[in-house]
């Protein structure tokens, strides 16, 4: 192991109240803070680094280009202050909890989280977390990683990459691949993989973990075996690679909106590229905020469709076939790499309550209030016929299936919970435990595992005031508990920080409880909460119904299976 050399600058300098220290490491000497905090029953010192840059600007020629790497440094690099965001729109939920709100398209860097008495004996496990939002925003300076880092004693490293149309335009061709993104959390990761020694890191043991759209990415990770040995487990919370949304539907149509709102050719010619890369991130982004993301109505209807335009797809480089091809597939490169890492899948209770908002964005075109639930006939005549659409290519006898199991004639309360849990399953429980199903069909070596994440946060407290007949949590409950807000302790209640407690203490790996890993025959799964319990058949019903589903209306074949309805079902 390289040799670790910590040089204390007497403790005369300080950050923000806090002692600088400075390392050495293999791309030159970098200066962090050193800091401390209180948090439950634990008191903890630990090193922060900030801002460390791991590819050049992606800027000029480099604008929707591979990553290229930001190589070493001459100074000691000044690593405590957290940079900016990388190009997104304000966002006024987040952005009161950020260090600052800046954005810029050189914004290629991570964060590192290092629990104090580290040694070259004692080198620690590593977590690379990576954010989400809808892959159009979020930062690492979001999460906090010292908590997680001191408490759980692993070294933390939150990650930046490009968003939106800088992350994944694409042509779908030679002219402009698309994954930036993608290409972006993966030299992180190399370099990561490289450096961290230097932090007290230990290579060898490293977890790629995300929530969201960062779920979405670590499983894409998980498929490309140009990854091998870079890491070793994942952690996709609220998120598979053969969901639904994990890819990108119409990726040239969006590329062609978006050239065209800019007046550039919308060709989609290497003279388009040159044009957008002579366009200022500003006219870009300006452009980009056209394109309808989320939940949105087409021509002014009524009709609920929910789309990320710009995301992963199949590029021929990053993803050589699409992800449910690569699981169903036999020997594959990228099906053998994922089912040699260790793997956790999970999610909240309702997962799918973004639709919710989408709906309330709309109120004034309907004749009801998403305040009281959503009327069945609603359900039937504007939510159904566009999940059959938009992601099975108008198998219109799926349409009776879904009504079937979904609707709800006890009340508009009951129906709207029914909307949020179709949602639920298709974006993210099924997908998860199909993904879970690939990676233990035949693996002795490596294990997987299942959880169900219970505790309420704020946030539940916030949705339930807008919804009154939401009474769980939602999408992105359990990065409260993970990721406590600095400065927002005392907002937390007992069970709070007992439950965070719980969950920081056991990310090196599953010592909650006796957790036994998920397979086909037991179905078991963690269901976590202030007393975590082993149960069995997540969601049996409802997941029955989606094997029954994938199959009775399987897809003809295609090469590579690309279209949405191929998301779920088998080539």
């Amino acid at each position: 192991m390289a040799r670790i050399v910590l040089l204390f600058l007497a403790m005369l300098t300080s950050v923000f109240g806090n002692s600088t220290v400075i390392l050495k490491t293999k791309l030159g000497y970098v200066k962090g803070i050193s800091s401390s905090f209180t948090f439950n029953n634990y008191s903890r010192n630990y090193n922060e680094f900030r801002n460390i840059p791991f590819a050049k600007p992606p800027v000029g020629g480099l604008r929707f280009h591979q990553p290229v790497p930001y190589g070493a440094w001459s100074d000691i690099y000044d690593a405590t202050r957290f940079g900016p965001s990388c190009i997104q729109s304000v966002n006024g939920m987040v952005d009161q909890y950020v260090p600052n709100t800046n954005t810029s398209e050189d914004c290629l860097v991570l964060n590192i989280y290092v629990p104090s008495g580290f040694s070259e004996s004692n080198a620690k496990s590593v977590i690379i977390w990576v954010h989400g939002g809808g892959y159009y925003l979020g930062q690492g300076m979001f999460y906090d990683g010292s908590f997680l880092s001191s408490i759980g004693d692993v070294i933390v490293v939150t990650i930046n990459y490009r968003l939106g149309v800088f992350g994944f335009f694409s042509t779908m061709d030679d002219v402009a691949l698309g994954n930036y993104g993608l290409w972006d959390q993966k030299m992180a990761i190399k370099w990561v993989h490289d450096n961290i020694e230097s932090f007290g890191g230990d290579p060898n043991s490293v977890t790629i973990a995300g929530q969201s759209a960062g779920a979405f990415s670590v499983a894409l990770q998980a498929l490309n075996p140009a990854n091998k040995g870079l890491f070793h487990r994942v952690i996709a919370q609220s998120g598979a690679s053969n969901s639904v949304i994990a890819m990108s539907t119409a990726a040239r149509k969006n590329a062609k909106l978006l050239s065209r709102t800019v007046h550039c050719n919308d060709s989609l010619t290497k003279e388009t590229l040159a044009c957008l890369r002579n366009k200022t991130a500003k006219q870009l982004l300006e452009a980009f905020n056209t394109i309808p993301t989320s939940t949105y109505t087409i021509n002014n209807s009524t009709d609920v469709y929910f789309d990320i335009p710009f995301a992963p797809v199949i590029d021929g480089v990053f993803l050589k076939q699409s992800p449910q091809n690569i699981l169903y597939g036999r020997q594959s490169p990228g099906l053998e790499f994922y089912k040699s890492l260790d793997v956790i899948f999970g999610g909240c209770e309702l997962e799918g309550i973004a639709i919710a908002y989408g709906i309330k964005e709309i109120q004034s075109k309907l004749s009801f209030n998403i305040s009281e639930g959503i009327p069945s006939d609603f359900f039937r005549n504007h939510i159904i016929p566009v999940v059959v659409k938009q992601y099975f290519n108008n198998l219109s006898a799926l349409e009776s299936d879904i009504n079937t199991q979904y609707s709800s004639s006890i009340s508009p309360k009951e129906q709207a919970l029914n909307v949020v849990n179709l949602y639920s399953d298709l974006f993210f429980y099924f997908p998860e435990i199909l993904s879970l199903k690939f990676h233990a069909s035949g693996n002795q070596n490596r294990k997987q595992y299942l959880y169900s994440f219970k505790p309420h946060s704020i946030f539940s407290k916030q949705m339930s005031a807008l919804f009154p007949w939401y009474k769980a949590n939602g999408h992105g409950a359990d990065l409260y508990f993970l990721f406590p807000f600095r400065g927002q302790e005392s907002n937390l209640t007992t069970a709070d920080r007992i439950i965070g407690t719980m969950l920081m203490e056991n990310v090196n790996g599953p010592g909650l409880v006796h957790w036994p890993t998920y397979n086909e025959t037991t179905k078991k799964y963690a269901l976590l909460d202030l007393n975590t319990v082993i149960k069995s058949n997540l969601y049996g019903n409802r997941m029955d119904f989606w094997s029954t589903v994938m199959n009775l209306h399987q897809p003809g074949p295609t090469t590579p299976c690309s279209r949405p309805e191929c998301i779920l079902g088998r080539k």
